[in-house]
């Protein structure tokens, strides 16, 4: 057969690849959203992880499922919990941030569980802080705690 007259047929298509976490219709990082655009960890259709790089819950304090002005997925340890409000007046970026007020120099910690991090992994931290002008001392702490073992003591 001349080859000028040869008649290619094309190979059958690959399948489709498999649905991707941020397009798949189901709220799999279980923080109420479901999918690109609605889920934040998302940012496209086609990303494998619904949790993004961050692996905390409501890092922007824009959620308060159950409208008691606090952002929800953070625990305070105080029974006087107007000290952590959310706030939309100051923020660094999305649409709220988080206040924290005391007048009587009180201390307290704000807390949340973080799923998904994996031992020897580094993770990294990074937030902003504004602190008003004051003449009253002022102390600020981060604490990270993990435990190396299901039900174990946290290590700070």
């Amino acid at each position: 057969m001349d080859p000028a007259r040869q008649q290619h047929t094309a190979a059958p298509p690959p399948p489709p690849p498999p649905s991707a976490a941020c397009g798949d219709r189901v709220d799999n990082d279980g923080d109420g959203k479901v999918d690109y655009p609605a889920d934040a960890g998302c940012s496209s259709i086609s990303d494998a992880d619904e949790r993004g790089t961050n692996r905390l819950v409501n890092p922007g304090f824009e959620i308060d499922a159950n409208a008691n002005g606090r952002p929800g997925n953070w625990t305070i340890s105080t029974t006087n919990t107007t000290r952590f409000t959310r706030s939309t007046t100051l923020r660094l970026a999305g649409t709220c941030s988080v206040r924290h007020r005391a007048t009587d120099n009180a201390s307290y910690a704000v807390d949340q569980a973080v799923t998904g991090v994996t031992a020897g992994e580094a993770y990294r931290f990074t937030g902003s802080v504004n602190v008003p002008a004051t003449t009253d001392k002022l102390t600020f702490s981060l604490q990270c705690a993990g435990s190396t073992r299901l039900g174990a003591a946290p290590r700070r």
